[in-house]
């Protein structure tokens, strides 16, 4: 028995940009994606008030973890 595996490839770009007045965002893609869904992540400065998690933590928190 054979057994056909689709493996889908993401990209993913790391860009730091500085926060526009009106709490914006502008980001330049290198590639073409004009017309295209993207996802977007915003890792906001760390807070004094939040103390650091770890990336484990978070996981687990959202339920993206196999524990």
């Amino acid at each position: 028995m054979s057994h056909s595996q689709i493996i889908n490839q993401q990209s993913i770009l790391r860009i730091e940009t500085q926060v526009l007045p009106g709490n914006k965002l502008e980001i330049n893609l290198p590639v073409e994606t004009t017309g295209k869904i993207v996802e977007v992540l915003v890792l906001l400065p760390e807070s004094k008030k939040n103390p650091r998690r770890s990336v484990m933590d978070i996981l687990r928190e959202i339920g993206l973890t196999c524990n």
